[in-house]
């Protein structure tokens, strides 16, 4: 789903106030990203939601845990498929058969969004069953959103190098850039503000959406989203894939929008499913 117009606008409008600046934020679709998600959520959740998510994480709520997903992947390998899901680029939709069948049918985020929601639902679970559901929840909803997360062509853009205004070396790893790279950490670090700023501007735009506006869709929806936004935005590349204001000025409102629908679509999950009795 496209960002609406306001949107645009609005993130924009931060990025001409900052643009002239050199501040050194730490921005991204990383841990800022998802703690960003997971602070929308929790701003939107119910009362039922909110003590039931206390009851299973105690304090520091949603973004305390908004990365433990990634934390444990060394040790927990497995988990690792949860986190995407392999939409071919020249595919329009979502085929389970086809896109969640690598390397363990059933194992791609989509799958596991489905399965997690219905543990977490589930008040016959243990408590130790039902808080993991909900960790994995608040973060895989996150990944879902990101639009190189739903795209299988070159592993979700890993695979794919690119220059950043002419630099081919992360120096957070001292590797060449690549696209997929460049979507978690760079786009947004291009506006220039804190987390909080960036928080409350897209939380301040969801909350002047009408219900109707913001249409959940179901899980699939999301990926199919993700993928077409990975294929109308993230991969305009310039044909000699050296990525500066253009690029960043056309992705950052797509950022934003995945971010604010993420952080929405997290909290009326969990809303629908602590409500269920």
């Amino acid at each position: 789903m496209p960002p609406s117009s306001s949107l645009k606008t609005s993130l924009f409008l931060l990025w001409l106030c900052v643009a002239g600046l050199s501040p050194t934020p730490s921005l991204g679709w990383g841990q800022e990203g998802h703690r960003i998600i997971a602070t929308i959520a929790e701003s939107r959740l119910e009362k039922h939601a909110s003590e039931g998510v206390g009851e299973l994480l105690g304090e520091g709520g949603l973004p305390s845990v908004a990365n433990w997903a990634d934390e444990i992947r060394k040790d927990r390998p497995e988990t690792a498929p949860w986190h995407f899901v392999n939409i071919p680029r020249d595919q329009q939709g979502y085929n389970p058969t086809r896109d969640c069948a690598t390397p363990r049918e059933g194992d791609c985020v989509v799958a596991a969004i489905e399965r997690f929601r219905l543990v977490l639902a589930d008040r016959s679970r243990s408590k130790q069953d039902r808080a993991e559901a909900l960790k994995f929840l608040i973060h895989l909803v996150g990944d879902i959103h990101q639009p190189l997360h739903c795209l299988k062509d070159h592993e979700g853009g890993t695979a794919l190098e690119v220059l950043v205004e002419g630099e081919r070396i992360n120096p957070a790893n001292e590797k060449p850039w690549n696209l997929h790279a460049v979507w978690d950490t760079v786009v947004i670090k291009r506006a220039g503000v804190s987390e909080e700023d960036y928080t409350r501007t897209l939380t301040d735009w969801l909350d002047r959406q009408a219900v109707e506006e913001l249409p959940q869709g179901s899980v699939r929806d999301w990926a199919r989203e993700s993928h077409q936004a990975a294929i109308t935005t993230a991969y305009k590349l310039p044909a000699d894939r050296n990525l500066g204001d253009h690029y960043f000025r056309a992705s950052l409102p797509v950022v934003g929008d995945r971010l604010a629908r993420a952080g929405a679509r997290l909290a009326t999950m969990l809303n629908e499913t602590f409500r269920r009795k």
